[in-house]
């Protein structure tokens, strides 16, 4: 079959816990419209934010490059170095795509741009106040792929939507004991507390405070409940922009790439948000769909960074991946699944930082291996213990384990360009 040149849409959602679908088996919550996307396409679970916070994950997206390298190491801290082209600019010099930005960039200081290098944006988005932000960008991206029918040239539209990332406003608003339920609600409708909740973890300077230590079990289920509402309002905007495709007939000439800046810890270890690198803060849904050309799988076993987004995008465009990308092109995998002779990317692990550069993961095949600034270490098999609650640290048996795992980081630290004032990591 001869190559083509597909319209692109980059889909994301904001502090979207992997498991935070009901094709991933929730009962929790209803996604009619991400499980028909996740269903259309290959659906990764082994996929990994690069850092677990907004802005340092976002600029990572854009740049192809670590934080420790884009510069951008917390959130709202600097913009991107400008020698670093992002994806827009460097699809305009090396392609005909027209680049389209709509909702959250927060890819430096400012979280909401009506200016961003390489895209012309028609959206920005709204702070706080993604119930009603969320319907404008989504409305905003379905009236440009509507009015695409018959006008020249390929397109990359970037929707960024923002929830559910608006749960934040629970913990701020909500710091005191609940006394009952609202809207009707009984303790059987709220989701149980996970099974890691009173799990504590070695005390290390890099890893938040439990937060709101007043908070009753009621308290926590009812944020897990008022969470899964929230995924719910971004799967109907998600469901508005997939039926503009459908109804104009673009859907079998788009690659859609759909993933999520970062998880949720949704009362893991007693924690909230992000920015750590246990599962449930740093792993993401990520799909990539293109009927006819992508194949329908559930891969389970390949690792994906984010930092893969960028090259893969490129590779689709027929654009040159840049030599400074970290990550890597999906599609030499993906057209091998379609030609029924899969050949796995050439990947044995992946890493991410934490914000502030104070923390790093190694996730290979089986095992996880995070260590933190202040020198604490931990090394847990995730194929039987998900959940990270064993470490295997302190176990002779694992040593070899535990030094290849080392080994990997220090041969990654090596390797990056250093933003100016960024401290290289101490591994050990």
């Amino acid at each position: 079959m001869p190559e083509a040149t597909p319209n692109i849409l980059f889909l994301s959602t904001d502090q979207h816990h992997f498991q935070a679908l009901s094709s991933a088996g929730n009962p929790h919550v209803r996604t009619p419209h991400m499980d028909r996307l996740l269903g259309r396409g290959a659906a990764f679970s082994k996929a990994y934010s690069p850092n677990p916070i907004c802005g340092p994950c976002r600029a990572s997206w854009f740049t192809g490059v670590m934080a420790s390298e884009h510069g951008d190491i917390d959130n709202r801290k600097v913009d991107p170095r400008p020698d670093l082209p992002t994806l827009g600019e460097w699809l305009g010099e090396h392609s005909g795509y027209r680049r389209i930005f709509a909702g959250k960039w927060h890819a430096g200081d400012h979280p909401f741009r009506y200016s961003i290098r390489g895209f012309d944006v028609i959206l920005s988005g709204i702070n706080r106040n993604a119930m009603l932000g969320d319907p404008s960008i989504a409305a905003v991206s379905e009236a440009f792929i509507r009015n695409q029918t018959g006008q020249a040239g390929p397109w990359l539209l970037v929707t960024c939507l923002q929830q559910p990332h608006d749960i934040c406003e629970s913990i701020r608003m909500d710091s005191q004991p609940m006394p009952c339920l609202p809207y009707g609600l009984a303790e059987s409708d709220l989701p149980p507390l996970p099974d890691n909740f009173d799990y504590a973890h070695p005390p290390s300077a890099a890893i938040p405070e439990p937060k709101n230590p007043e908070w009753t079990e009621l308290n926590w289920r009812y944020y897990l409940w008022s969470y899964y509402r929230h995924v719910e309002m971004c799967d109907a905007q998600v469901g508005s922009i997939l039926s503009a495709l459908e109804e104009t007939g673009q859907l079998e000439t788009t690659l859609i790439v759909f993933t999520s800046d970062h998880g949720e810890a949704l009362g893991s270890r007693r924690h909230v948000q992000k920015n750590n690198v246990f599962d449930e803060s740093v792993r993401v849904p990520f799909a990539v769909c293109w009927p006819g050309r992508v194949p329908v799988v559930d891969d389970e076993d390949t690792l994906v960074s984010g930092l893969d987004i960028a090259p893969t995008i490129c590779d689709y465009a027929g654009a040159p991946v840049p030599a400074w990308y970290r990550g890597i092109s999906l599609k030499p995998y993906l057209d091998s699944l379609e030609a029924g002779q899969p050949q796995s990317p050439d990947r044995s692990w992946i890493v991410a930082e934490t914000g502030a550069n104070t923390g790093r993961m190694v996730r290979s095949a089986d095992h996880k291996y995070i260590c933190y600034s202040d020198g604490s270490e931990l090394l847990f098999d995730m194929r039987d213990d998900p959940l990270e609650m064993h470490d295997l640290c302190g176990e002779p048996e694992h040593a070899g384990l535990l030094n290849q795992h080392r080994g990997w980081l220090r041969q990654w630290e090596a390797s990056l360009d250093r933003y100016p004032g960024v401290e290289p990591f101490p591994c050990r």
